[in-house]
């Protein structure tokens, strides 16, 4: 799902590099223990200028994404650079910031949460929000202050949030301990449904299980009432059959909005495949990108997976690369089910446009000329060599 078309954006990361204009002098290198820096720290007031020219840059440039990495910008910072912005925008200068992203907040990512709580983020065309690298959503009351911020902080307009690798799945030992760690989890899904703009959600690399699901499953089981449209839950700790939560709940929400869903690098196995292929083939799905990149799927799961396909019409993109690989029969019990379900799919009049799947070396030329019997499906085939989904070999079918 495309957000916005702007490509520009500005990296606070960096500012030596990143930003246009004279490059400043390289900074002075911190001096080794037994030295004492006889400069100081910088006062305040430089601090707001340096923040000040950086926001202006901004607005110059017409600049579409702020990163700002907490390795070098401290969280007690974030209040100076909103209150400058707001100022900017308020001043009518204007500028285009649609992508607040933050990351690597180790030691203080609750307190950058907090001074976000404190900006006045609502007068910003905000659409992009990331909060990722920050384990600070480990603890319930960072979660409590995340959701603080989507309801009351975050305009209008925001339509992704962004929460990869911010051990999230800890909240759930938590609530083992009595801490309340799945309740401020389940009110932060809540204030996401509530908001009722956002279309994106990505909390891979969290380790997600069953029970962190649930709160997910009962957002999508809103049916048209859930906005949700894309959803990230690659890197998570879904085993097995565990995905059903999720499925099952779009199944009985027959017009939900999800159309791309990401369980890469799950350990789906056989049974969560086959919870896949029920979903699939039922009229409850109208997915049109699915990625299942190294999901444990054998080939009697990757069977079951084709069969759904070819009574799916809505799906448009399939990637399941490093899966079913070892079989030694790949080409009766995988290729020729996915090249049956690619035929009758075009019969259809419904082609499936990508499918991207892993072969055995030994049987890869086979394959190849297996899928140059149909010609409206780009089949990417990758040997066990090239496991890696960004380096396939590609077959031509044009």
């Amino acid at each position: 799902m495309k957000i916005f078309g702007v490509s520009a954006k500005l990296s606070l990361t960096d500012s030596s590099s990143s930003l246009p204009g004279p490059v400043p002098p390289p900074p002075r290198p911190h001096p080794p223990p037994h030295h004492r820096d006889t400069h100081g720290p910088p006062s305040e007031d430089d601090a707001d200028a340096r923040i000040r020219q950086l926001v202006h840059r901004v607005v110059r440039d017409r600049r579409c994404e702020l990163h700002l990495e907490g390795e070098r910008f401290r969280a007690l910072e974030m209040g100076r650079i909103f209150r400058c912005l707001r100022d900017i925008r308020v001043g009518g200068e204007g500028h285009c910031v649609v992508s607040l992203r933050l990351s690597g907040f180790i030691n203080d990512g609750e307190m950058a949460l907090q001074a976000l709580t404190h900006a006045d983020l609502s007068s910003l065309p905000l659409k992009v929000f990331e909060f990722s690298e920050s384990p600070a959503l480990k603890r319930p009351t960072a979660v409590a202050c995340l959701s603080s911020l989507v309801a009351a902080h975050l305009p209008p307009s925001i339509q992704s949030i962004l929460l990869q690798s911010c051990s999230l799945g800890a909240l759930k030992k938590m609530a083992n301990d009595g801490s309340g760690g799945i309740d401020e989890w389940r009110h932060f899904v809540t204030t996401l449904a509530g908001k009722g703009t956002v279309r994106l959600l990505n909390v891979s690399a969290n380790r997600l299980d069953k029970t962190m699901l649930r709160p997910l499953a009962e957002w999508v089981a809103m049916g048209e009432a859930c906005t949700l449209e894309e959803l990230n839950l690659a890197q998570n700790a879904l085993v097995d059959g565990s995905v059903g939560v999720l499925l099952d709940a779009l199944q009985a929400a027959q017009h939900n909005r999800l159309t791309i869903l990401e369980l890469s690098e799950n350990h789906l196995a056989s049974e969560g495949a086959q919870r896949l292929a029920a979903f699939l083939s039922s009229p409850s799905c109208h997915l049109q990108t699915l990625k299942l990149y190294r999901c444990g799927i054998d080939a009697d799961g990757l069977a079951a997976i084709a069969r759904a396909v070819e009574r799916n019409t809505s799906l448009e993109s399939l990637t399941a690369t490093a899966n079913g690989h070892l079989s030694p029969l790949w080409i009766d019990r995988v290729g020729r089910k996915f090249l049956q379900a690619l035929m009758r799919r075009c019969e259809a009049g419904c082609p499936l446009r990508v499918l991207a799947l892993s072969v055995p070396e030994d049987q890869l030329k086979e394959a190849q000329e297996l899928f140059k019997q149909q010609t409206h499906t780009q089949a990417i085939l990758v040997p066990p060599t090239q496991h890696h989904i960004n380096n396939p070999t590609l077959v031509d079918c044009d």
